[in-house]
């Protein structure tokens, strides 16, 4: 069971995040995209510290993949306290983890543990959203159409308020393509899934569109 679950959030990790490095990679070969991709903190970095971020899951390329990262840890964890303290003692040494989050969350390591929360919370909103709402296929292309307008209506807003350059909105623009082939492609995965893609992780894309700040953070 463990080694199934193991399989089912890594192997997707690993090879998404495999695909991003290249593509950017590659983009950062073109002078005017390393620009663009350097200001927005892509840019070019070295194999073994794609290796390195992969494995403590601070992966530069793939920041947006965090959750199945999180899952997998999250996945170990369970696993040991079900083993260790039975499910009934799980949910309260879980309690006693989160009271102590709280006094630590006083100190200087504030921040670490506020993008803890906020990620936590994002994953809830994803799995409810994931359940009640995108059984159907249809529903997510409404949200793959909505959720991208929502961020160009916020971008809008900032570009209302604060003068910027017509670089650096088209610097805007092209980020906000790179992530949406990278929706598309993970929507078509869902779509046909079959043999010869599970590699990627059969049918990641409602966890994928949900579980990923690289995008819907941009909301807030």
């Amino acid at each position: 069971m463990l080694y199934k679950k193991i399989k089912k959030l890594i192997v997707p990790y690993i090879c998404y995040s495999f695909i991003v490095y290249i593509v950017f990679s590659i983009a950062n070969l073109f002078s005017r995209m390393n620009g663009i991709l350097d200001r927005a903190g892509y840019g070019k970095i070295t194999f073994i510290e794609w290796i390195k971020g992969l494995l403590s899951g601070e992966n530069l390329y793939c920041q947006h993949l965090w959750y199945i990262y999180s899952l997998f840890i999250l996945s170990i964890i369970s696993f040991a306290l079900l083993k260790l303290v039975g499910n009934k003692y799980k949910y309260i040494l879980f309690m006693i983890t989160f009271i102590c989050w709280y006094f630590f969350s006083n100190s200087e390591y504030y921040d670490v543990v506020w993008k803890t929360s906020m990620r936590g919370i994002w994953y809830a909103a994803g799995t409810l959203m994931n359940k009640e709402f995108l059984t159907y296929r249809k529903n997510r292309v409404y949200v793959m159409i909505c959720l991208p307008c929502l961020v160009l209506l916020k971008w809008y807003t900032e570009i209302s308020n604060v003068k910027y350059n017509i670089e650096q909105f088209l610097d805007l623009i092209i980020i906000l393509g790179i992530v949406l082939a990278f929706l598309t492609l993970s929507f078509y995965i869902d779509l046909n899934g079959g043999k010869r893609i599970t590699w990627l992780g059969k049918h990641t894309f409602p966890i994928y569109i949900f579980h990923q700040p690289f995008l819907v953070l941009d909301l807030v």
